[in-house]
């Protein structure tokens, strides 16, 4: 599948990771103040997380710039971040080594301003409050996770990655499992962290195939998501 109006790089290099580390800046330190500017001078706002990090960009193909990011952060030696802030199910929780955490998902907050007062505005959780960034940034843009998700996908299946963690709010996890064919299991119970938020699971493969089913409703083919994902560097994307 692909998205038409965007293009998702997987920054896989310096200048990539620079630009995903300012755009999170932008959003997290100076739009809505879920983090302290001062706590990064450099203003590029990242944690202990990222060295072990996939980072996804998103760009407007027409007007070329930055608007949305992603993290994808993987298995190591040490635990995941919701295995350290939420008390999960153990009967429920697969092999670490199959499991990936989504997080730092945000689209700028022009870009966002943009999708709420133009046609593509597509609000998915009428009255729900804007409280936190990611809703602020998801409320209007479904298109934005249409076209990740794939990209994603590709990534994980490339890396034997089958589950993917969210752990945020439950008026979050209705965004995305309206704006995508995606079922979040809760798999512990809520924890506190900025605000209530629950332990989700995803189970990759079923994503995959619910997605292609789509797809072929559509008359549209699968096969892309059998593919290796396009590494493209960052700085070969900008001259394009």
């Amino acid at each position: 599948m692909r998205d038409t109006r965007y293009e998702v790089i997987i920054a896989n290099d310096d200048l990539g990771r620079q630009i995903h580390y300012r755009l999170r800046y932008q959003v997290f330190c100076l739009e809505t103040g879920y983090e302290n500017p001062e706590a990064f001078p450099n203003r590029e706002e990242k944690d202990e997380w990222d060295a072990c990090s996939q980072h996804f960009l998103v760009r407007d193909r027409e007007s070329k710039q930055w608007v949305a990011t992603m993290r994808l952060i993987l298995p190591s030696e040490r635990m995941l971040p919701i295995e350290t802030r939420a008390a999960l199910d153990a009967g429920a929780v697969p092999p670490l080594e199959q499991c990936a955490e989504i997080s730092r998902l945000c689209v700028v907050g022009q870009f966002r301003k943009r999708l709420r007062t133009g046609v593509s505005c597509e609000p998915l959780v009428p009255g729900e409050s804007w409280a936190e960034p990611e809703l602020a940034a998801l409320r209007c843009s479904a298109q934005v996770l249409r076209a990740l998700l794939p990209v994603t996908l590709r990534y994980s299946r490339s890396r034997g990655i089958n589950y993917w963690y969210m752990f945020t709010t439950k008026a979050l996890a209705r965004i995305v499992t309206r704006a995508l064919p995606m079922d979040l299991r809760q798999v512990g119970s809520p924890a506190w962290y900025r605000g209530e938020r629950l332990p989700y699971l995803v189970d990759v493969r079923k994503v995959i195939h619910a997605l292609a089913s789509e797809q072929r409703a559509r008359a549209a083919s699968a096969s892309i998501f059998y593919d290796g994902p396009e590494l493209s560097p960052v700085a070969t994307a900008q001259a394009g």
